[in-house]
């Protein structure tokens, strides 16, 4: 709550800043002539001319400040999601290079846990890891089941490598990623060759694991 607090009055704030700087030329525009003065002979088409034309400025200056208000609330709010808050994955286990055990299941894959915890989080995003075999070579990023993350931004999940036809053995070695996409994208399963193919919001760099043990 205190994160979408601050957000709205940086936007606010840059806003009004903006809608200022844009409205300046008509704050320091000549002022428009008396319209109540009475202006002698053939000069009085030439002013009203004149008033007609400041008040047009008026108009579109005014058009413009309000869009650049607009404008400038809502691009200024992006940048600070993007640049100030944007969300980072932490990974606390398993940590890169590290030799885990698996615990063998009834489909012939090995199972493994992951925790970790998301700064900057909010109910936006979904959290999916993504494992890699190495080797034996596995060609491809295997998308993991959806880990619903906590409110105060920690998670928890299960993950799996190998199958019954290829199961893993002592010494598969393998990656595992973490990403962050958008909580409105559907649900994500199967493989992909690429972790940027998923259009994450956020990624971390990469664990490289080792197999010790079966179980």
């Amino acid at each position: 709550m205190e994160k979408d607090v601050l957000i709205v009055t940086i936007q606010s704030i840059t806003a009004i800043l903006v809608a200022t700087i844009g409205i300046l030329p008509l704050i320091l525009s000549k002022k428009s002539p008396d319209k109540k003065k009475i202006i002698p002979g053939n000069n009085i088409k030439k002013e009203t001319k004149n008033i007609s034309s400041h008040a047009n400025k008026k108009i579109i200056y005014g058009i413009i400040a309000g869009v650049i208000t607009v404008f400038s609330f809502y691009l200024s709010g992006y940048a600070v999601k993007t640049f100030i808050f944007k969300p980072i994955i932490e990974v606390e286990y398993p940590y890169n290079n590290q030799k885990i055990d698996l615990l063998k299941t009834t489909a012939g894959s090995g199972e493994f846990w992951a925790h970790g915890k998301v700064k900057n989080f909010d109910k936006n995003f979904k959290l999916y890891i993504l494992v890699y075999p190495v080797d034996p070579y596995g060609d491809g990023w295997w998308i993991q089941p959806e880990i619903y993350i906590q409110d105060d931004g920690t998670w928890e999940g299960k993950a799996w490598i190998g199958s019954d036809k290829y199961p893993p053995s002592e010494g598969t070695i393998f990656n595992i990623a973490v990403v962050l996409v958008d909580k409105n994208r559907n649900k994500l399963s199967g493989k992909i060759d690429n972790p940027r193919d998923i259009t994450p919001v956020t990624i971390t760099n990469v664990v490289g694991l080792e197999v010790e043990k079966i179980k």
